[in-house]
């Protein structure tokens, strides 16, 4: 292969990766040990210990994890101000935290099991007026044992109609989508890498044609 032919392959990969970004939600866990307190902040506990990470495409049904404590984290930006309510189908014997742009909005310390019905009184929920911009939600939530299924879903005007949407991908794809100027802030795995490779690649080609 050429090595004009090399540039214009990195140059490609590297234009490409922006434009393969896709919205990721991330959900994360870590183990219960002696230091913690289901009365103090489950964020703050959470944060001083080791999660493990899982990408996932939707939280639908999800396995909590047992002696655990659990964390789904999702951002997106909106070009315009909308009403949005966000709903946690958990079981989590220690109670949950939600949490708007790093502000507790709800905080429960009850024995939640949703028992995989969103009719049920178990199911927490949390709905606010989100500006224009960039905007995350995180929710964490413990259990002791038996861990259960779990679902997170929500509504806005931006998102068929206001119907009650599960948490996924595509749906937040649909939500960045209804702010045409707005451009997906979730996480997007592989970017930089790719992006880093191929500048390696173009400064590598620059230098052999020097030479």
């Amino acid at each position: 292969m050429s090595k004009k032919l090399v540039a214009l392959f990195s140059a490609c990969m590297m234009f490409g990766s922006f434009a393969s970004q896709a919205s990721v939600i991330t959900y994360s866990y870590a183990d219960l040990d002696g230091s913690f307190d289901a009365s103090a902040s489950l964020l703050d506990y959470y944060n001083s210990q080791t999660a493990t990470e899982v990408s996932i495409a939707d939280f639908d049904m999800e396995g909590t994890f047992d002696d655990s404590i659990m964390n789904v984290t999702f951002s997106f930006d909106l070009d315009t101000d909308t009403s949005f309510e966000i709903f946690a189908g958990l079981d989590a014997g220690y109670g949950a935290e939600i949490y708007i742009n790093n502000a507790l909005v709800l905080d429960t310390t009850a024995d939640l099991w949703w028992s995989k019905d969103w009719t049920s009184s178990d199911v927490i929920s949390f709905e606010e007026l989100l500006t224009a911009g960039s905007n995350t939600f995180t929710i964490v939530w413990a259990e002791e044992c038996c861990g259960g299924l779990s679902s997170i879903a929500f509504s806005s005007p931006l998102v068929a109609g206001g119907d009650f949407t599960t948490l996924s991908v595509s749906a937040l794809s649909e939500l960045e989508a209804s702010s045409p100027n707005s451009s997906v802030a979730v996480n997007a795995p592989g970017t930089v890498g790719i992006l880093a490779l191929s500048l390696i690649a173009l400064v590598r080609v620059r230098k052999s044609i020097r030479c």
